[in-house]
Formats: C-alpha cells, structure tokens, sequence
C-alpha cells in the first residue's frame, strides 16, 4: 500500500487547486469523483480481497522517527548511525525547506503536494498502523518525491552563478558515489545469497535428504520452498520448526541478520539443547536494503 501516500498527496493538491480556483462545491464534487471514484472503488475492493488478510512477519523493532530519519539518509545512498546520521539527516530536511521555500517563492501550489508526500502522509499513515516495524521500504515513495523536490534545488543552486554551479556539481558528484557504491555491494552480494548457501548444503551433505533448521520459522521455511527446486540439485530438504529438533540435531542450522546489520556472526561455535555441537561454515552477506544475511552451521 506504499501508493497510498501518493494517492492521498494528490488528493490533497487537487482539493488545494480547486479551492484556490474558488471552484463551487457542485464543480469540486464534480471533479473529484472524476479523477478518484474508480481508484477509491479498486482500493475498497483490494482491502476487502487482499489487504486485511496480510501479517507482518516479524523483524527488528524500531520507533518510527528513527525508522523514517534512517529512510531520509538512504536518499544519498548511505546507511550510517549516531552523529553522522543526523548532521546528514538535518542537511536534508534543510534542503526539504529550501524545496518547498522555491515553489512557495515561485507561486507553484505544487509545494502542498511535496510537503504532503513528503512528510504529512507517510508519518500519519505509518501513526495509523500501530506498528513496531518502520523499514526505509515503508518511505520508499516518498524519497522518490524527495529526489525531484531535490531537483528543484540543485536547478536554483545552478543558477546562481559560479558558486552555486560549484554546489551543484559537488552535491551532484556525492549522490552519485554514494548511490554507486551501494549499488556495487547490490551487484555483488544481490538480495541474499541463498541460492550459493543452497548450493552448499546440497554439495556437502552425504545423504538425500538435507536436514535444516533455522532461528526464524517464518522467513527461512519460505525462502528454502522458493529456492529449493532450482539449487538442491536433486536432494530433498526436510525443515524442522524450533521445538521438532531431533535428538541428534538437524544437519544444519541457519541463522539470519537483517540488512541493516553488520554480517558479523554471534559466534564460530553453537551447542543445541541436546548438546550437539555446531560449527560456522560460511557467511552470505546481503546487500542493504534487501535480503537476510545467512550464517551457516553445519553439525
């Protein structure tokens, strides 16, 4: 439902034009069902067959103003922390004023649908969710709006003489850095290397069957029935949820980070409850953004 503060932005600027052209009612109500009765009849009818029926299936908690700050950051393609993280996020929030000053000095009434696609919808819709998660993917359209808002900027930085071509092409040259190297880690890593990691279970296990368990019963089970046909080159895999381990321990257990995290293990060595011992085989990183990090031990 991301669209969604889109949809609601442009309602927003629509209803912001029509009042501004001191439209009557009968003309505003006119157009209004014009440009949104269908869209508003398809939303109702995905609710009612799709969306009431999806769960969250977990991950790692965070308050909303932490999740959407981290989310602005991600604009210039970095992922940081602590102090840099917020002298980049009120960098940008200075550029979001200076966006929606140029179209208000302009007369564009186009800053209403800015500040609300922006800021107002996907803060307000994320309120609405009563949720614990706040993932960038959540923003994603927004930041989108925010690059052309951004463009707004450098084209007024561009015109005011030398100075502001110099800005420009600096705050030009520092996207694109920054943008390309996450998308050499994308190039390298993908949204998870689950494909190799599957690959590896099938060649170094024995048997027919490889035996796998996992610190997340959701997630795993669900990429293991994606990738399975296509990596396990003929062996069958039998997954046991967390409290069906057998006594001598499933031949393999994977571990999972989030995206966001450093691929760091929590350590070389795991013991189960039946006291088998597990070894790290391997680390498959993942790119940001995107995908689980998998730690892999093998009994």
């Amino acid at each position: 439902l991301l669209f969604l503060s889109f949809y609601c932005s442009a309602f927003v600027w629509s209803m912001y034009r029509l009042l501004k052209k001191r439209s009557t009612w009968k003309q505003v109500a006119a157009s209004v069902l014009l440009c949104y009765l269908m869209p508003t009849i398809f939303l109702i009818i995905l609710y009612f067959v799709d969306v009431r029926y999806l769960k969250t299936g977990g991950g790692a908690s965070s308050n909303l103003f932490c999740g959407y700050v981290t989310s602005l950051v991600w604009t210039l393609g970095l992922t940081s922390t602590g102090i840099l993280m917020w002298l980049m996020s009120t960098f940008l929030f200075g550029c979001f004023i200076a966006g929606i000053w140029i179209l208000w000095h302009e007369r564009a009434d186009a800053f209403v649908f800015f500040v609300s696609a922006i800021l107002v919808t996907p803060l307000l819709m994320a309120c609405l969710r009563h949720a614990q998660l706040y993932y960038s993917r959540y923003f994603v359209i927004s930041l989108a709006f925010f690059l052309i808002l951004l463009g707004f900027v450098l084209a007024s930085l561009y015109y005011q003489g030398w100075r502001g071509r110099v800005a420009c092409y600096s705050l030009l040259a520092l996207f694109t850095v920054t943008n390309g190297l996450s998308t050499v880690r994308l190039l390298e890593y993908g949204r998870g290397q689950y494909s190799e990691a599957l690959h590896l279970l099938a060649d170094e296990t024995k048997g027919a069957v490889v035996t796998i368990a996992s610190d997340h019963d959701f997630r795993t089970p669900l990429i293991l029935e994606f990738y399975a046909k296509a990596t396990m080159r003929g062996k069958a895999i039998r997954y046991y949820p967390r409290n069906s381990w057998p006594r001598e321990g499933p031949e393999w257990i994977i571990y999972h980070d989030e995206s966001s995290a450093k691929p760091e293990p929590s350590g070389v060595h795991l013991r189960d409850d039946f006291g088998n011992q597990y070894v790290l085989l391997r680390t498959f990183p993942t790119a940001p953004l995107s995908g689980f990090t998998w730690y892999v031990y093998h009994n």
